[in-house]
This record gives C-alpha cells, sequence and structure tokens, in this order.
C-alpha cells in the first residue's frame, strides 16, 4: 500500500473510531465500555492465537500483529515473579 494511500486510510479510520466513540458515549457507560473492551481484546488475542497454530499446522508464516505482542508483554510480570 502506498504512503499516501496508507495515511489516508489511517486518517479515515481515525475519524470513523472518533465518530464511533461518540456515539457509544451517549448510550455506554465508562464501565460497560471496560468490559466490552476487555471482551474484544480476549477475543482478538485467542483468534490472533488460533491464526498461529493454524498456520503452525499449514506451514505457513504467521506474524501476530505488532499490537497484540506488546500488550502481552506490557501486562507480563516482571521475570521472576510468577503469575
Amino acid at each position: 500500500m502506498s504512503k499516501c494511500k496508507e495515511e489516508l486510510t489511517k486518517e479515515h479510520l481515525s475519524k470513523v473510531q472518533q465518530n464511533l466513540s461518540e456515539m457509544c458515549l451517549q448510550k455506554l457507560s465508562h464501565e460497560e465500555g471496560e468490559v466490552l473492551m476487555k471482551e474484544g481484546r480476549e477475543m482478538v488475542i485467542a483468534f490472533s492465537d488460533f491464526t498461529g497454530r493454524l498456520c503452525e499446522r499449514i506451514c505457513f508464516r504467521y506474524y501476530p500483529p505488532r499490537e497484540i505482542e506488546e500488550y502481552l508483554q506490557a501486562i507480563a510480570p516482571p521475570d521472576g515473579e510468577a503469575k
């Protein structure tokens, strides 16, 4: 994807997300939003894990999204600590 098209896509996505956020804020409490976001994160991570296992089984390279890897590193306990 060209750099210009990529920026346009990011800009469009940002506007869509902002519009959705404004619409949802009127009908969704902060607590409900947190619960839904947690559920969504869990589904995305589970799907990424599934995709990784499937790709390994069929000998296809899979690169998990950077954001998932960063999130998992951020929530991981420091070395030497138990979960």
